[in-house]
């Protein structure tokens, strides 16, 4: 095989773990970043369903009326925003809306009301999971539909709490999962990128430079020194020229 096919195969062998690599990386990311997305939520949701399950023992042991505490948790729970688009839902046992810090407007309304993208009550799909449970998470899937006509999925959890059977809940959707990998999973393609490009140039440069000081393929210029030893005072390949003048034996 000449070193210019030789030079291209290698150079396909590289691009190829490159990009097997580079898969297996991004394969990676994927899953941590699910991971990490999920127990961020989690973590938010577990802090908010503390203070709910707090508030009720407290109304449950007389140390406040159970008004009382509905008030301050409700309070508190309206308030609870993380970030600009995260925060923690609460509905009460007939799925009204108790707090929905970034949507103030859903307050007071049925949560039956509020339909995924293809107009089932998101309340139902809950209530569906929950059963007649208490004190167990679920997860649940819905779409919601976007203001400018796009369909967005969605995971959530929720969990019903022991007493008052409030319904507190909350999730991330997928646009933001995507959002947060590519945004990360571009620089790391970019640097694979970069390097098949190095690596490839770096060859090719190189199998210039050595026809070119050879004046030819390898085995091309083997050939003709064999030839020019056998006797051959003139011989040509495809590159360049190699030509014998003059030949001398020598005799013991």
């Amino acid at each position: 095989m000449k070193l210019k096919n030789q030079t291209y195969l290698l150079s396909l062998i590289i691009l190829i773990a490159v990009v097997a690599v580079a898969i297996s990386g991004l394969w990676s990311l994927r899953v941590a970043s699910n991971s990490d997305n999920k127990a961020r939520v989690t973590e938010i949701f577990t802090s908010t369903y503390s203070t709910v399950v707090e508030l009720e023992k407290l109304a449950q042991d007389g140390t406040l009326s159970e008004s009382e505490a509905k008030a301050i948790a409700t309070r508190i729970l309206r308030n609870n925003v993380y970030k600009d688009n995260e925060y923690v839902y609460v509905a009460d046992e007939q799925m009204i809306f108790i707090a929905a810090p970034l949507d103030p407007q859903l307050h007071g309304t049925s949560f039956h009301d509020f339909k995924d993208s293809t107009g089932r009550s998101v309340a139902d799909i809950i209530l569906s999971k929950l059963g007649n449970t208490t004190g167990a998470l679920i997860e649940y899937h819905w779409s919601q539909a976007l203001p400018d006509g796009s369909v967005e999925d969605k995971l959530s959890i929720a969990e019903r709490t022991p007493h008052w059977n409030w319904v507190v809940g909350t999730g991330i959707g997928f646009n933001e999962v995507n959002e947060r990998f590519w945004s990360t999973a571009k620089w790391q393609l970019s640097f694979c990128l970069a390097i098949i490009v190095a690596i490839v140039g770096l060859l090719l440069i190189s199998l210039s430079r050595m026809t070119s000081i050879l004046g030819g393929e390898p085995s091309d210029v083997l050939k003709a020194v064999r030839d020019v030893a056998d006797g051959k005072l003139k011989t040509r390949f495809e590159h360049k020229a190699i030509e014998a003048v003059s030949f001398t034996r020598c005799k013991r």
